[in-house]
């Protein structure tokens, strides 16, 4: 979906403009969305409850500034600024993370890029799930208070995990976003994942992009029951396609694998 443009109508505009499927009804209810993730469940119902029943507003008309002093009042937050870039600001945000892994802990660096000048930044709550795909139950899910570009964040665990995967239950608003991981050991890198594959989920052909030349001994694909399905050898192209379009439908995953060192990704195939 296109999530460029204002939630909010400042100005008289077209019938086609006020009923606007993509932002009257799409964007403003995702926004919603996010307010309800950003304040947390119950203070988000106690809000709407109490906003229905405020006798001041009853067989009147209300504005914003009334649901966000009610958002406000039952969260304890101040949520001028988050106002301000989603209802009152245009764009998204794009994430790129760094993810920096080794015996001695684990360093997340997050940047953020904005597609509409009028948002500076967008301060928001960015969950990471980490994804062990031997050990579904070992799965963890970080949340990181993002508040300004370029930031750090540590933490003393989670070494050994095959996927990282932003927002998985589809919090936040946001398009174009990347994750590069780096395992060290005594401060070298030995594995670099600076690798890419779209579309995702895929219909007919997967493209992979490696952002750096590299040479992998192996790539394989498995079904969802770890069968080999597909191998390929001595991968040492920075862009290829593989034809997957005699696949069935379902979650498949992709390995990347060279000496000592093996990555592995999920995708979706239509």
């Amino acid at each position: 979906m296109h999530i460029n443009g204002l939630v909010i109508i400042l100005l008289a505009e077209s019938n086609s403009r006020l009923f606007s499927r993509r932002l009257t009804y799409n964007k403003s209810a995702l926004v919603l969305h996010m307010l309800r993730w950003t304040i947390g469940d119950e203070n988000f119902f106690q809000a709407i409850r109490n906003y229905l029943q405020d006798e001041n507003l009853a067989n009147g008309y209300s504005r914003t500034e009334n649901l966000k002093s009610h958002l406000e009042n039952s969260s304890g937050l101040d949520l001028t600024e988050f106002f301000q870039d989603w209802v009152y600001g245009e764009g998204f945000p794009s994430y790129f993370f760094e993810i920096n892994y080794s015996e001695d802990g684990t360093n997340i660096n997050v940047t953020q890029n904005q597609s509409h000048y009028s948002v500076d930044f967008f301060e928001m709550k960015v969950p990471l799930k980490f994804v062990n795909y031997n050990n579904t139950g070992n799965d963890t899910i970080l949340v990181f208070e993002n508040t300004f570009t370029e930031q750090n964040f540590e933490i003393d665990f989670i070494t050994n995990f095959d996927d990282v995967i932003f927002d998985p239950e589809h919090k936040i608003i946001s398009n174009y976003n990347f994750i590069e991981t780096n395992y060290t050991k005594n401060n070298d890198i030995i594995f670099n994942n600076k690798i890419a594959f779209f579309p995702n989920p895929v219909k007919n052909e997967l493209n992979i992009q490696f952002f750096e030349k590299r040479n992998f001994k192996k790539l394989e694909i498995k079904n969802n029951i770890s069968k080999v399905i597909r191998t390929y050898e001595n991968i040492n192209s920075k862009f290829f396609k593989i034809d997957l379009s005699d696949l069935k439908s379902g979650i498949y995953f992709i390995s990347f694998i060279n000496e000592e060192n093996k990555i592995t990704k999920k995708f979706i195939k239509n």
